[in-house]
């Protein structure tokens, strides 16, 4: 069955835990359960990672990643690119992540 996106938005609402798979500095796979903090009408999903964690610099220098949510027979995969919002968009989002 082919979802639309507002089914897949409707989801990724629906689970707060997701599993977002990276590229490491090694070109291998690694997947990291997320707390899903924000999933916006378009579609963006918000994390919290620190930039310069492993993760964080895993993130910047190979932006491509893949999430998924999995629930009691059902799942949902996808795949995006990850931005850092930065300067003044960092830090309002950062403060509205933060006073949820």
């Amino acid at each position: 069955m082919k979802s639309t996106k507002s089914d897949i938005i409707e989801i990724m609402r629906d689970k707060s835990i997701g599993m977002l798979t990276t590229v490491g500095n090694d070109g291998g796979l690694y997947s990291h359960p997320m707390d899903t903090q924000e999933v916006t009408d378009d579609g963006d999903v918000y994390f919290v990672v620190g930039k310069n964690s492993e993760q964080g610099q895993w993130l910047q220098d190979t932006p491509k990643v893949n999430l998924a949510y999995a629930d009691n027979g059902s799942w949902l995969s996808v795949a995006g690119t990850v931005r850092f919002p930065e300067g003044e968009e960092r830090a309002a989002k950062i403060g509205q992540l933060w006073d949820d």
